[in-house]
C-alpha cells in the first residue's frame, strides 16, 4: 500500500508532490502485517511510520492498494482518509494519547511505534517522559474476509 496527501476540500483529490508536503523521512510505502486486533483475532495491517507534512493546513491522506503479479502491477483500491489539521509549531496542540491499538502492536513487536501516554512519549531507556510532536503513525486495517 502507498499513501500520498490530498487538500482537504477536493471532491477529486489531486495527488500534492510528496517532495513539497511531506518530509524526507516519511514513509510511503507499507508491506502488510499480520497482527492480533483488540478481539485477539488476527488481521492485516498497513503501518506507516513518521508521516509527516511539512506545511500547515487540512489535508487527508490518499491510500492506493495494489497487487503485484507475475508480469504487471494493478491499483486494487484506493482510499481517503478523515481530514486531519497540521499546525505551525507555534499552534501546536500537542501530541494526542495513543490508541490501545497502537499500544497492542507495540506490544506484538511493530519498532518504530512511538507510544504516548497522557500526551507525552515515554523513552523505555531513561526511563523519563519526552514530548515529542513531529511524529504521527497511520494504521490501515484491511479485512482478510473475501
Amino acid at each position: 500500500m502507498t499513501v500520498n496527501i490530498v487538500f482537504a476540500n477536493d471532491d477529486y483529490p489531486l495527488l500534492l508532490p510528496p517532495k513539497d508536503y511531506l518530509s524526507d523521512s516519511t514513509t510511503i510505502i507499507s508491506s502488510l502485517y499480520q497482527l492480533k486486533d483488540m478481539d485477539d483475532a488476527y488481521r492485516g495491517f498497513f503501518i506507516f511510520h513518521n508521516l509527516s507534512v511539512k506545511k500547515p493546513g487540512q489535508y487527508r491522506f490518499y491510500f492506493s492498494l495494489f497487487e503485484i503479479m507475475t508480469e504487471k502491477i494493478q491499483n486494487r483500491k484506493n482510499i481517503v482518509s478523515n481530514t486531519f489539521t497540521v499546525y505551525t509549531a507555534k499552534e501546536y496542540p500537542g501530541p494526542l494519547e495513543s490508541t490501545l491499538l497502537s499500544r497492542l502492536f507495540s506490544n506484538q513487536g511493530i519498532k518504530r511505534l512511538h507510544i504516548h501516554y497522557n500526551g507525552t512519549l515515554k523513552n523505555k531507556n531513561k526511563k523519563r517522559y519526552l514530548n515529542i510532536h513531529t511524529h504521527m503513525y497511520i494504521m490501515v486495517y484491511v479485512s482478510l474476509i473475501n
